[in-house]
């Protein structure tokens, strides 16, 4: 099955579902059973929840996730300043750049941060829109991050179903970025879309902010956390999340099926 689902939606395999070999990065689906323990406000949830899983661990910084060695910059800006490039605008110089490495781009569905997705090539495809968003960020220029959808693929994971959906990013002039007000938001300024994934039948959900963007990173992070038993550490991730999209319903559910654990 082609590779374009990119995140993941979890619930309990408590009844019949369908399922396939799905590619992952990080929302989970409301749960039924979450009913069985309700609690009043996602404070009350916290503070129980906070008591279970012991001190707050060093948890990567959105800088952190878009850090890119002074190697990984110098040889983006060799490539970025090539003088047969000159007369192309900075974005699509910076998309030439992402074409080049797409061929050999290895899907996984692990979430990476922008340095270890350039050196290995590899990740899913939110780990795609961090590395496009830090070779971005180096020259200038705005990015933007789109939610996506096609016909629902799913992964049984132990006791979860995860289901898929994909993110990728947009990558705009320079003119744009430099601009302000009305301009920065005309909706006829779309930008060049940089995704390996595509098969077809994409259905645009929405845009996301940035602090949308970065809460996915750590829902990511706490899902394939508790994919691999080490329920505090998801906890703390999603913990995080809500620090970028508060009272986001993916994150409580996150925390939902912790609370089951």
């Amino acid at each position: 099955m082609r590779n374009s689902q990119c995140a993941t939606q979890s619930e309990p395999a408590s009844r019949p579902v369908i399922w396939k070999r799905s590619l992952l990065v990080a929302l989970l689906l409301v749960l039924q059973a979450c009913a069985a323990r309700p609690y009043g406000d996602i404070d009350t949830l916290l503070a129980d929840l906070a008591d279970l899983h012991g001190s707050r661990p060093d948890i990567v910084t959105p800088d952190d996730v878009h850090y890119l060695t002074d190697q990984q910059k110098s040889e983006f800006l060799d490539y970025f300043n090539r003088l047969e490039l000159s007369a192309y605008p900075a974005h699509q110089r910076l998309y030439f750049y992402m074409k080049d490495k797409e061929s050999g781009f290895n899907y996984q569905t692990e979430t990476l941060p922008a340095a270890e997705t350039l050196e290995t090539n590899s990740g899913n495809c939110l780990s795609l829109a961090i590395r496009t968003t830090a070779l971005a960020q180096l020259v200038g220029l705005d990015v933007g991050w789109q939610l996506m959808s096609e016909a629902p693929v799913y992964d049984l994971t132990g006791p979860y179903v995860e289901k898929g959906v994909h993110v990728r990013s947009v990558v705009y002039s320079l003119e744009h970025s430099q601009s302000d007000g009305d301009d920065r938001l005309n909706p006829f300024n779309r930008g060049i879309t940089i995704d390996y994934f595509r098969s077809g039948r994409e259905r645009f959900v929405a845009n996301l902010s940035y602090e949308s963007y970065v809460a996915l990173f750590y829902r990511n992070v706490a899902v394939e956390a508790l994919r691999k038993g080490d329920v505090d550490l998801a906890y703390w991730n999603a913990v995080e999340s809500l620090r970028f999209a508060p009272d986001h319903p993916d994150a409580l559910n996150t925390l939902a099926v912790i609370n089951r654990q």
